[in-house]
């Protein structure tokens, strides 16, 4: 893997030095050397284990490179996968041939002679494709001595197969997340490109444009199935300027002419173009989506109202613990009953405590006859604001806007106690007074204070 051999022997140090003395009768008998190396629980441990799971991984695809074996495509004439770790647990994927197989084989034959750790056949199986012919798949099994798996098995609770269709009514909340994760993946990946020969002109996503991400200009002069490679001079590695002015619009040229080709002839990969570096990230997948249901749902008739209620929310005396609260409230993102109820984890989508009205985040913090006892004992500007039902986000913006600085902080305080306290009642039977709820509130604006 590169590392200099000063560092190798400094790990191969940590390893050798370990000993062993076992207590026998209360006295100490000679040490030992264990086979295995560091001890269990060992900080070290994690590290060497990901060094060596990363061996496999250069092994892996490097036989597929050269093309000794061949990886699962993920969509046709794009990505493709030979492996997925997890943990100490692994998927291999490669064709149902006897000469593949051979040769994944041997690369973990010698994975095991390097690193000691086994495949156990007993906790292992193959799954073949619904085209393998039977004669391959009991060749492959009698040469493996691993029994075949079914399509129902399940790995780490979820299937270990996937048909085309899939989402079916009875899978679980985690796997239909997960499919329905894919229309944004979708949204945010986009093409980079190396030599062009992966990327189709007309259908995939490539061009730096938003919105479409895709050509707009009409199919000619080249077929509808060209690949991007055929608007590269594959003897310089640059743009073949003026079939791709004879190809594209003025200003998809000036945009093509800017974009850097591999010098090297390196294939073409999928970046996340949310990211400066082209890697995925929770935090960016997250606005996105945010930006996606925005476009969907139209502009808001005012779209300031929410940069005046984020400037003012931000700007309040609490901890910011609570700041975050009342933004997940603003936002209708905290796991009210209506909440669950819309990705079917619970039943009811009404309030348990009022039996009377759905349990959104505007009627627990504010309009529930319960809440409404804790507000009533507060101060009159609170007990003077409006009791009808609105979105919560329409509601905080008047309060922090009508009210002065010093009830900001008792509202934000009374209302994440609020919460805090219904769900002690919900689910711990806890029931805490509205007098009880506004006093703890109390307390912490004066300890802040």
């Amino acid at each position: 893997m590169g590392f200099v051999k000063e560092w190798i022997d400094l790990i191969m140090q940590c390893i050798g030095i370990v000993s062993y003395s076992i207590l026998l009768n209360g006295s100490p008998k000679s040490p030992f050397k264990p086979s295995r190396g560091i001890r269990q629980g060992d900080p070290l441990s994690p590290y060497l284990f990901i060094l060596c799971s990363e061996v496999l991984t250069f092994a892996l695809n490097q036989f597929e490179q050269k093309g000794l074996i061949s990886g699962f495509p993920i969509t046709r004439g794009s990505l493709s996968v030979n492996h997925l770790f997890f943990t100490d647990d692994s998927l291999v994927f490669c064709k149902a041939q006897l000469q593949e197989w051979g040769r994944l084989h041997n690369i973990l034959s010698s994975y095991e002679s390097a690193s000691s750790e086994r495949l156990n056949p007993e906790k292992s199986s193959i799954y073949f494709s619904k085209n393998t012919r039977k004669e391959i798949q009991n060749s492959i099994l009698f040469t493996a001595g691993i029994k075949a798996s079914g399509p129902f098995e399940r790995y780490l609770g979820l299937p270990s197969y996937i048909a085309k269709t899939r989402v079916r009514r009875a899978d679980s909340f985690v796997w239909k997340s997960i499919t329905a994760a894919r229309p944004l993946l979708y949204e945010g990946l986009l093409w980079k490109i190396g030599n062009g020969n992966k990327v189709k002109i007309w259908s995939d996503r490539w061009l730096p444009i938003p919105m479409s991400y895709k050509t707009q200009s009409p199919p000619k002069v080249l077929s509808t199935e060209a690949t991007v490679s055929s608007l590269i001079d594959q003897d310089t590695h640059s743009w073949n300027l003026p079939l791709v002015q004879s190809v594209f619009i003025s200003g998809e040229v000036a945009i093509i002419s800017r974009m850097h080709i591999s010098p090297c002839n390196s294939n073409d990969k999928q970046v996340w173009r949310c990211t400066k570096n082209g890697i995925f990230s929770v935090k960016s997948a997250y606005h996105l989506q945010v930006s996606v249901n925005d476009l969907n749902k139209g502009q808001a008739s005012d779209p300031t109202k929410h940069e005046v209620l984020w400037k003012l929310l931000w700007m309040l005396k609490v901890l910011n613990k609570a700041k975050m609260f009342l933004w997940r409230s603003a936002r209708e993102i905290l796991p009210t009953r209506v909440n669950l109820h819309k990705r079917k984890i619970i039943d009811s989508h009404m309030c348990p405590i009022c039996l009377s009205h759905p349990k959104t985040v505007s009627h627990v913090l504010w309009t529930c006859k319960a809440t409404q006892d804790v507000w009533s004992n507060s101060s009159r500007r609170l007990q003077k604001s409006r009791t009808e039902e609105a979105p919560f986000y329409e509601l905080l913006t008047e309060l922090l806007s009508t009210l002065p600085l010093e009830e900001h902080t008792k509202l934000a305080l009374t209302a994440k106690e609020i919460w805090y306290k219904r769900n002690k009642f919900i689910f711990e039977s806890k029931f805490a007074s509205p007098q009880h709820v506004l006093k703890s509130a109390l307390a912490l604006y004066s300890w802040m204070s």
